[in-house]
C-alpha cells in the first residue's frame, strides 16, 4: 500500500519543491498557496497502482520521481501498455477535463513519488 504524507496547510511546499513542474513558475503567490493546500504526497513501491481503470478519479497526479506504466485491460487476462511515463509528468488530465472515470490504470514500475492534486 502506498505511503501517504498529509498536506501541511499554508506551507509553500510547491514553491520550494526541487521536482516542481515548469507550470509552477507561472503561478502567483496566492495560486501557489492554494495549490500547496490541496496536494497530498504519496510514495509507491514497484507494482503498486496509482489508480485503476473504471474507477472514479478526482485528482490530477504529478509524478515527481519514478517510472509508471500506463495500461488498459483489454481482456480478462491481457493488458495493453499505452505508455511508460517518467518523472516529471502529469497523469489524469484527460479524466479530470473530460470524464470522471479512468479509462486506464497506472502502476509504478520503480519507487515513485507523486503529488495528488485536488
Amino acid at each position: 500500500m502506498a505511503t501517504v504524507l498529509p498536506a501541511k496547510p499554508c506551507e509553500f511546499k510547491c514553491k520550494t519543491c526541487v521536482n516542481q513542474s515548469c507550470a509552477i513558475a507561472e503561478l502567483s503567490e496566492s495560486e501557489l498557496e492554494l495549490l500547496s493546500e490541496n496536494i497530498t504526497e504519496a510514495h509507491f513501491k514497484p507494482g503498486e497502482q496509482l489508480f485503476k481503470q473504471n474507477a472514479l478519479n478526482a485528482h490530477i497526479i504529478y509524478i515527481k520521481e519514478g517510472l509508471v506504466k500506463v495500461h488498459m485491460q483489454v481482456t480478462d487476462d491481457k493488458d495493453c501498455i499505452l505508455k511508460i511515463a517518467h518523472a516529471p509528468t502529469y497523469l489524469g488530465l484527460t479524466t479530470i477535463f473530460g470524464d470522471s472515470v479512468n479509462w486506464f490504470s497506472a502502476t509504478a514500475l520503480e519507487a515513485t513519488t507523486t503529488c495528488f492534486i485536488d
